[in-house]
């Protein structure tokens, strides 16, 4: 079993080097990892409410003459601007379905109320997105949107790829400078060891010890 304590002065400072570089780089990359993802997540839902408003405010005239063909049409239409969505409904204000969307291939999904103004929520695979069509203070229902997250998964997985790749580089830099820096850390302590045992086999209290650097100069 490995124990950090059975190493020597020298592999001791490798390791503490190596291990604190490591920890500073798993922060760093869990920060970065958690900022990208949050990011992504912010700006699809503002796209999506932004995306849903217009819906609204231009179903407001197929609600007011209750038709329901030009609303479902215009809902058609999200196939083409935003096809990431796979559920749209435009709920009335009754709280009954006006119009709906769901993209070929895919099952319906049934919108649960209350339906309140810009609600959202992040499930697994998706958002969920309610937004309330009004117009000069009178409101006239909500729109309802489903969003697939399967570009989320996609920058997911290049986001682990490219930490791992860059998290690896950075271990290995990070052995390569430590053995580089421990001989200028444990090397003067080393020969100061190392005279010190030929002081006390030798019994000649009069002899120095080397330095060349103002640390070691100061402690003799």
């Amino acid at each position: 079993m490995f124990n950090i304590r059975n190493l020597s002065i020298k592999n001791k400072l490798i390791w503490v080097q190596v291990l604190t570089s490591v920890l500073v780089l798993t922060l760093c990359f869990i920060a970065f990892l958690i900022t990208d993802i949050r990011g992504y997540k912010k700006r699809k839902k503002q796209s999506t409410i932004s995306i849903a408003q217009v819906i609204g405010q231009n179903s407001i005239s197929a609600i007011q003459f209750m038709d329901n063909d030009a609303a479902t049409k215009f809902l058609d239409n999200l196939q083409k601007i935003e096809p990431d969505v796979i559920n749209a409904t435009i709920i009335d204000k009754s709280g009954k379905i006006f119009a709906d969307y769901v993209k070929p291939g895919n099952k319906d999904y049934v919108f649960k109320p209350p339906f309140t103004d810009n609600y959202y929520e992040y499930t697994d695979d998706f958002l969920l997105v309610y937004k309330s069509i009004i117009k000069n203070g009178e409101f006239y229902g909500t729109v309802c949107m489903q969003v697939e997250l399967t570009e989320l998964s996609q920058i997911e997985a290049q986001l682990f790829q490219m930490t791992f790749v860059l998290f690896l580089t950075g271990v290995i830099l990070s052995f390569i400078i430590a053995i580089i820096n421990q001989n200028y850390i444990s090397g003067p302590i080393l020969l100061l060891i190392k005279m010190i045992q030929k002081i006390r086999e030798s019994g000649e209290y009069s002899k120095h010890v080397p330095v060349s650097g103002k640390d070691e100069s100061l402690i003799i």
